[in-house]
């Protein structure tokens, strides 16, 4: 550890130089008290995280992250301590366990006397596979959709229930629920719309349930779903398992969000020069009038593990985007290469080059959008992202400051150095393992490119996934190259959701008198309510 200075407090932050300790597997016994330290040798020594799966018969089962290697391994421990390597997986990148990723866990854990089901993607999109006693893997049937979730395992039929990415009109963020029996796959859900829960909102839901957005009757005849699209408000539906029937149990009322100026997002594709297509979302002024010129707002996040465009209806990113859009702004939100359900080598093109090559994307998106439509200034663009995405928006100012005029980072990651091994790790290897790679954000010259661009930051002092000193000391950076910035910092803030930023975010944008802080708050008002 080292010791820094900030405000005349004294604050510890870690010196990456050490070794980070590994996790601990412990088998405890609660008659006894005894406690065994179980000792996975295919790991020692290395950065792994562990977590306890679930138990079948008397053997628990435990997953191993190598993030060095990049693999995943499955263990089975009796009750006695004895250890068996049951299964791995190895890829450039695996669909992880941790919280920060999908779902709880790939593995889905049948009755005793059946195969287990797994979720990869080491065919190049998500698939399930059954695994066997001795840990043989094979694959059950193929589906052209990334595989998102197991919802549930009929052993008397051996039939499965299970949601997935389906392209609807050329769009593949569709998430349906599909049904495999006697040796086909049959789609259950019909129309336009999501059933579950896609993007953001679930990685901050640490249940291991997903009821609350689809639950399976115990007859396993009829799905609860909860579901919705952008333009189609949420209904709960009553679904047959054969998908030849559904009942609408009721709809979202709408009304008084429409009285408030809610507006419909607008989808948009847009071809890239190296042959990917990126969708994404378009919002417009309530009071929109083609014939004026409208700045942009383009709101990013660009983490490995989710997408950034919420295809469920009045999301709150929605909900903020509409407000937003009132000030005066089109707001412009994408998924671009790196991001995940597009199968693995869209998901991996930004390996090892986290922030580096998203970029690239974004820029040529904004400036062909641009072109489309005469209604937007590409020549005023204000790119805003929080934890992952202030990471993302500083790159994207250091980078094509040509582009991207103003630049607001809430909640940045700034040197990825100083990132939990398991939220950064299985994109961009160790430091020392991927140097260049760590360096290239924070070298000299890209840096003061940032003095190009209008800089804010919004951050608050009891962040402990980004903490405030690793602010303080990117800030010291800047200072050193004469790089001017605006600060919004906050007592009693954590990383997540504050009214208070949202103030800040809004009195960036609006920048005028103190009466439009007064029109903020009212702004806000309508959000929460």
């Amino acid at each position: 550890y080292r010791k820094i200075d900030v405000n005349q407090e004294e604050s510890v932050i870690r010196n990456f130089d050490a070794p980070v300790k590994s996790d601990q597997l412990l088998l405890v016994d609660i008659v006894s008290k005894k406690v065994i330290d179980l000792h996975l040798d295919a790991f020692s020594g290395e950065t792994r995280e562990i977590q306890l799966i679930g138990q079948k018969g008397s053997s628990f089962i435990v997953s191993v992250v190598n993030e060095l290697q990049n693999q995943k391994v499955y263990y089975k421990i009796s009750d006695r301590g004895v250890i068996k390597e049951w299964f791995r997986d190895e890829s450039t990148t695996f669909l992880s366990d941790y919280l920060l990723s999908n779902r709880v866990t790939n593995l889905f854990i049948t009755p005793e006397g059946h195969d287990d089901l797994y979720i990869s993607d080491k065919s190049g999109v998500q698939q399930i596979y059954k695994v066997d006693e001795e840990g043989q893997i094979s694959q059950i049937f193929h589906t052209n959709g990334n595989i998102d979730q197991i919802i549930d395992y009929d052993p008397n039929r051996k039939s499965l229930i299970f949601t997935s990415y389906m392209v609807e009109k050329n769009n593949p963020y569709h998430l349906h629920i599909l049904k495999y029996e006697d040796g086909k796959v049959k789609r259950i859900t019909r129309g336009k719309r999501n059933y579950g829960e896609p993007k953001m909102g679930r990685k901050f839901r640490f249940s291991h349930s997903r009821k609350g957005y689809f639950d399976i009757s115990p007859s396993r005849e009829v799905i609860f779903s909860v579901n919705s699209s952008m333009t189609k408000p949420h209904s709960v539906q009553v679904i047959n398992v054969n998908g030849d029937a559904a009942v609408n149990l009721f709809n979202t009322e709408t009304k008084n969000l429409f009285s408030k100026g809610y507006r419909v997002p607008e989808l948009f594709d847009f071809d890239l020069s190296d042959g990917n297509k990126v969708f994404g979302t378009i919002f417009k002024p309530r009071d929109f009038d083609p014939d004026k010129k409208y700045p942009i707002i383009e709101i990013v996040y660009g983490g490995p593990q989710t997408i950034n465009v919420d295809y469920t209806f009045a999301s709150y990113y929605q909900r903020m985007a509409n407000e937003l859009a009132n000030k005066g702004y089109v707001i412009v939100m994408m998924d671009t290469p790196g991001t995940p359900y597009r199968g693995k080598d869209f998901h991996t093109k930004n390996f090892k080059k986290f922030g580096q090559v998203m970029v690239q994307d974004h820029a040529e998106v904004i400036k062909g959008l641009g072109s489309r439509y005469p209604w937007l200034d590409a020549s005023n663009v204000t790119v805003w992202g929080a934890s992952f995405g202030g990471h993302q928006a500083l790159n994207f100012g250091a980078r094509r400051p040509d582009v991207y005029k103003t630049v607001i980072s809430e909640s940045a990651t700034f040197d990825l150095k100083y990132l939990n091994s398991t939220s950064i790790i299985p994109q961009m290897h160790t430091p020392k393992m991927n140097e260049s790679g760590y360096e290239n954000f924070m070298n000299e010259d890209l840096l003061r490119n940032l003095s190009d661009v209008e800089l804010f930051f919004i951050h608050g002092k009891d962040d402990r996934n980004t903490p405030y000193e690793e602010l303080v000391l990117f800030q010291s950076k800047l200072n050193e190259l004469n790089v001017d910035y605006t600060e919004y910092i906050y007592e009693n803030m954590d990383h997540f959701y504050d009214e208070r930023k949202l103030h800040a975010f809004f009195k960036i944008i609006s920048r005028k008198s103190s009466l439009e802080e007064v029109n903020c708050n009212k702004a806000i008002s309508r959000l929460v309510e």
